[in-house]
């Protein structure tokens, strides 16, 4: 999974993608040495997915909701992981995860 990396809500276009999260400071990653983060809070959105059954039978869930959690790393950076769910017939998501920098 790749992850699209932004410098603000409002950027339309990513400034740099990483192949995994792994809960460091993608700041700090940029500069030199890591850093401790820690979790901040967790939200979760409250759209309708569309549930229904293709030709061939298969479930799909396509649900748009996604799960952000924000963190502060020791040196005062602050960022937002942002998942979404993945329909597991047909591999839809409802948008691309994202590490939002601010």
């Amino acid at each position: 999974m790749t992850i699209q990396v932004f410098f603000s809500h409002r950027d339309k276009t990513p400034a740099f993608e990483l192949d995994r999260f792994e809960g460091l400071c993608p700041f700090c990653a940029l500069e030199g040495p890591q850093v401790a983060v820690r979790p901040g809070a967790i939200a979760y959105s409250e759209l309708k997915p569309c549930l229904f059954r293709d030709d061939q039978g298969r479930y799909h869930d396509h649900d748009a909701n996604n799960r952000s959690q924000t963190f502060t790393c020791t040196n005062g950076h602050n960022f937002e992981y942002r998942s979404f769910w993945r329909c597991h017939a047909c591999q839809w998501t409802g948008g691309q995860t994202a590490l939002i920098l601010w």
